[in-house]
């Protein structure tokens, strides 16, 4: 049996990006990674890398919090008009 190659090697010479591979979903967890490195001979890159590249593929969205609606002022109509406010004075 040969020996094991390192997921960098691997992946530059296959053109994988890990990155890439997380987004298209092809690979959605560490484990089915660890399990598809298995099958080709590759040591799998480190959790702490998948755990980088798996929160720059899905950044997490922060809601804004829900703006309290405050009561509403009810205005007064004004009594003077245009007309009432220009008197001429005698």
């Amino acid at each position: 049996m040969s020996d094991r190659i390192e997921w960098a090697y691997f992946a530059k010479r296959r053109n994988i990006d890990l990155l890439e591979l997380i987004k298209s979903g092809q690979c959605n967890s560490y484990e089915e990674l660890c399990n598809i490195c298995e099958r080709y001979n590759v040591i799998p890159p480190s959790k702490s890398e998948w755990q980088i590249q798996e929160a720059q593929a899905f950044p997490k969205i922060k809601t804004p919090e829900p703006i309290e609606k405050s009561e509403k002022t009810i205005e007064e109509p004004v009594s003077k008009t245009l007309s009432n406010s220009k008197k001429k004075k005698k």
